[in-house]
């Protein structure tokens, strides 16, 4: 994926939601070894308690018409 690619849908995604806090995933397994990028990013609900902690324990598809309390972020990867 080319950087003016994700810059444009990084953009798109904070029209739909505004200026929301953004997270990426990991494993425990990182391994020293890179590989083009071909991820683009997307729009999760996460439980509040679980974005002020270090891990995020559980994340959902976002849907607009949900009222659950849920904080909605960007994951990047």
């Amino acid at each position: 994926m080319k950087l003016k690619d994700y810059i444009k849908e990084l953009r798109r995604l904070e029209k739909e939601v505004g200026d929301v806090e953004l997270i990426y995933g990991t494993d425990d397994y990182w391994q020293d070894w890179y590989r083009p990028f071909k991820s683009s990013p997307c729009i999760l609900k996460v439980n509040k308690k679980d974005l002020n902690r270090d891990r995020i324990y559980s994340s959902d598809v976002y849907n607009k018409n949900d009222k659950d309390g849920d904080t909605i972020v960007v994951c990047i990867n």
